[in-house]
């Protein structure tokens, strides 16, 4: 198992299976493991439904718990670490979903509800560095594209249990394509089928502190027109946002005052 010839070819039988089994494309350069569990992954590559890049992970480090759990689609980890990695959620002219919500469905069970299936992933945490977001729809091409980049921080109890994830968001840092720099979001956050939940949600720039939470409800054909049917419920404890960050949206505000907002919120 140490020789790189065997890992490497670990790589390409996981790789090979994926394909087969699963229909998607993944390509992993270099394969490192240890008899002490731990798992170094270089290069590794995930190409969409129209062979561009989906992700991109320059090295992901890892320890497992049990590789025997791993046979019965029991994927139990330590701290996952992504150094370097770059994701693109882009939506092609004609489609409705994004292309990670398509390689995400190639690995559906079928089951429509939000009840678990036998497939679980955790991880004790997640730590992101130097990562980068993008979010394009060809299909609204006068729209400004979305991107996060600098994104750098970590998660705790992370969990995949079929359809459904969890996790806790805590201490994340990155910078917005508006060219405001959030020094921190945290946020509990829980994905299913009909419900996506930031809870304790605490965002802050270098001027402005927002407390809220929440919830979006919605049936996953309703992502492709969000704004008009996707239900979004919105408590806002407290938030003191700042002009100085308000200007980078809206150019015409000033930039001495502080906005000071408690309010709850429903609606599309």
């Amino acid at each position: 198992m140490s020789f790189p010839a065997i890992q490497t070819k670990l790589g390409n039988t996981a790789t090979n299976y994926l394909k087969k089994e699963f229909d998607v494309a993944i390509q992993i350069k270099k394969v490192d493991l240890s008899f002490l569990g731990s798992v170094q992954l270089k290069d590794v590559l995930i190409r969409n439904h129209h062979t561009d890049t989906l992700i991109y992970v320059q090295n992901l480090t890892t320890s497992v718990f049990s590789y025997r759990n791993m046979i019965n689609s029991k994927l139990k980890f330590g701290q996952i670490s992504l150094n370097n990695f770059k994701v693109n959620m882009n939506t092609y002219e004609g489609e409705n979903d994004d292309a990670l919500t398509v390689f995400v469905d190639k690995f559906d069970d079928g089951v429509r509800s939000d009840k678990p299936s036998g497939f679980i992933l955790t991880a004790t945490n997640l730590k992101l560095v130097n990562g980068y977001v993008e979010l394009i729809d060809e299909n609204k091409p006068t729209d400004k594209p979305l991107f996060f980049r600098n994104i750098n921080g970590g998660t705790q109890n992370f969990k995949i249990e079929g359809p459904n994830v969890y996790t806790n968001i805590r201490g994340l840092n990155f910078v917005e394509n508006h060219g405001i720099e959030i020094s921190n979001l945290s946020t509990d956050f829980t994905y299913t089928k009909s419900f996506m939940n930031f809870l304790n949600t605490k965002l802050e720039t270098e001027t402005s502190t927002v407390l809220t939470n929440l919830i979006f409800t919605y049936n996953r054909e309703d992502f492709s027109n969000f704004n008009d049917l996707v239900t979004i419920n919105a408590d806002v404890i407290s938030a003191d946002v700042s002009l100085i960050d308000l200007k980078k949206f809206y150019n015409e505000l000033g930039t001495n005052d502080v906005c000071i907002l408690q309010q709850k919120l429903q609606g599309n």
